[in-house]
């Protein structure tokens, strides 16, 4: 069909283990966009990492290096009980969208239906032209104001 393959990888749990102190980890989360270079000088195929987590940060090497943290493209946020690992996060996003937008949202989602454990606050933090919205309720429905 033409079209260039997409590389994505899913780390799943890697809090607390010895991948998150990873020196090569680290240089793979902050430069995988690079991965795949052409000799043309096309457009590298890139490799898009998906890290699940359960909190922002940890004590010692367990938490997400801030490294990894500055390079996010995308934030998916479910609800937490922690208010301080949710002003942390907030706060570090609020370098590219204003923290009280990202609260205000949160609060949104977390309250459309307070029973569905399962909602999220997506977060784009580089949103294309097209989309209406820097935030959906999970990953399909944009939230325009």
């Amino acid at each position: 069909n033409g079209k260039k393959p997409v590389i994505g990888i899913f780390f799943d749990d890697v809090q607390s283990t010895p991948i998150m102190a990873s020196k090569r980890f680290r240089n793979l989360a902050i430069k995988a966009r690079h991965v795949g270079a052409f000799d043309s000088g096309e457009t590298p195929l890139g490799c898009s990492l998906f890290i699940a987590i359960q909190n922002w940060t940890s004590v010692g090497q367990e938490g997400v290096p801030k490294s990894i943290r500055g390079n996010l493209t995308c934030c998916a946020i479910y609800k937490t009980g922690n208010w301080k690992e949710l002003e942390l996060l907030t706060t570090e996003l609020s370098g590219v969208i204003p923290k009280n937008e990202i609260m205000k949202h949160y609060d949104y989602v977390m309250n459309v239906d307070p029973k569905n454990r399962h909602n999220f606050l997506f977060v784009d933090l580089f949103p294309k032209k097209e989309h209406p919205s820097a935030f959906r309720l999970n990953y399909v429905d944009f939230i325009v104001d």
